[in-house]
């Protein structure tokens, strides 16, 4: 979980190799019925090696989609999931990125438990 205020955090998982993602996970709990609720966006990259964090160079990543339950009533947990459809997969990628944003007006971020990335 970044502190208050950081509006730039980002988490990143490298599979080691490029392969066909199928399915992104990610899940955070309501920590103080304040920090449940997700504000992110996914990007991916196809890198060999480290592309760095910079997600706006498109030479290296691609912008996979933008997610934002702040708006939502939510409980003491919250999923989120981009899931391509069966026998088929969200492209072929090395590197998952959640560049997150602050959730409340105090600017307090996702307590996130668990980040998730399925192959095929």
């Amino acid at each position: 979980m970044f502190a208050n205020g950081v509006s730039t955090g980002a988490y990143r998982v490298d599979l080691g190799t490029v392969a066909e993602v199928s399915s992104i996970l990610s899940w955070s709990t309501n920590l103080n019925g304040m920090r449940g609720p997700q504000k992110l966006t996914l990007y991916a990259s196809a890198s060999d090696s480290d592309p760095g964090w910079n997600v706006e160079d498109r030479s290296k990543f691609v912008p996979l989609t933008t997610i934002d339950t702040t708006g939502l009533k939510h409980g003491k947990y919250c999923s989120v999931e981009l899931r391509s459809r069966e026998d088929q997969s969200l492209g072929r990628f090395r590197w998952i990125v959640w560049k997150v944003q602050p959730v409340t007006q105090r600017g307090e971020n996702s307590a996130f438990q668990e980040l998730q990335v399925l192959t095929r």
